[in-house]
């Protein structure tokens, strides 16, 4: 029975990592193809998210739990809007106007490691030797990917990278604020916490596209639309669903090495449908980066299932 449970959890955690791993893709073709505005694109992306989490909520009777959490928790509910969608949910949307898809994924997926060097000054979590050897594997390898070259693909023939690549590491460094914030807000389930971080973001972010006159202009195609849907409702959706209902069944740290075979999904998927190239350089940055990855989450420490969560990692 326990058996059935955990590789039934796996299988949940795997399919919202393929899910996860599909935005990258989608939102280079966004990007690629159509002309939007990205606070724009990003606010009709977490509104549909968020309508479509209210769903499960209100099935599990939940939704006073939501005006509750709400209540108590309002400004580590305004904290985490602003860094987890206003801000990490922006940034790596627009990192994939510059950048390709794998290089995209690489740099957002940074956050585990950014979370280590967070939560050792923020929380008095310690730093091992393991997880230093895992920041440090990381760091190296995020410098060599970032000086590799390459980032060719159906969308860019030749040109720099480097500020897509830039937004991507900072949506990663954003999460990973959104991560330590996210430990203080305890004694609510996580779909509940998420949710409401959701609109309070969303909030954020529809209050700077009226102040600052964002163009909300959109093409009326069914293509664009489709894709809309699915960043929204299927990657910042369903996929939150999956995930942590996968929690509920494999502890965290265990999960969480599933979650970033993102970086390779998205990868294979982009020199597959997208034709992007991979120089050797940027592949050795990467598995330097997933190692380092899997070294801190494999060492001795806390583990906290709310915000192994995410929206497009």
């Amino acid at each position: 029975m326990f058996l059935n449970t955990t590789l039934f959890g796996f299988g949940l955690g795997f399919a919202a990592t393929l899910i996860w791993s599909s935005f990258y893709l989608v939102g280079r073709v966004l990007f690629g193809t159509f002309s939007a505005d990205p606070f724009v694109l990003s606010f009709l992306r977490y509104l549909l998210a968020g309508i479509f989490l209210l769903v499960p909520l209100a099935t599990s009777r939940r939704i006073g739990l939501l005006c509750q959490v709400v209540r108590e928790q309002w400004r580590f509910l305004l904290l985490l809007g602003f860094f987890g969608t206003f801000g990490e949910g922006f940034l790596v949307l627009y990192s994939l106007h510059f950048t390709s898809a794998a290089r995209s994924s690489l740099f957002a997926n940074f956050s585990p490691l950014f979370t280590v060097l967070l939560a050792w000054p923020l929380l008095q979590e310690p730093v091992g030797k393991r997880k230093m050897a895992g920041v440090l594997l990381g760091l190296i390898g995020m410098i060599v990917a970032v000086t590799s070259g390459g980032g060719r693909d159906l969308f860019r023939a030749s040109g720099g990278t480097l500020p897509g690549d830039l937004l991507a590491l900072g949506s990663g460094f954003f999460w990973a604020i959104y991560t330590v914030l996210g430990r203080r807000v305890t004694g609510f389930p996580p779909l509940v916490v998420v949710t409401a971080a959701i609109f309070f973001g969303n909030a954020m972010t529809l209050l700077f596209v009226l102040l600052a006159k964002r163009p909300f202009l959109l093409p009326c195609t069914i293509p664009f639309w489709a894709s809309v849907i699915y960043i929204g409702v299927v990657s910042a959706g369903i996929a939150n669903v999956l995930w942590l209902s996968a929690l509920e069944r494999v502890e965290a740290g265990k999960l969480g090495m599933l979650g970033y075979l993102s970086v390779l999904l998205t990868m294979g998927s982009a020199v597959i449908f997208l034709k992007e190239e991979i120089p050797f350089r940027f592949l050795f940055g990467a598995i330097c980066v997933c190692g380092g990855i899997v070294l801190t989450l494999l060492s001795p420490g806390k583990r906290h299932a709310i915000i192994s969560s995410g929206t497009d990692k």
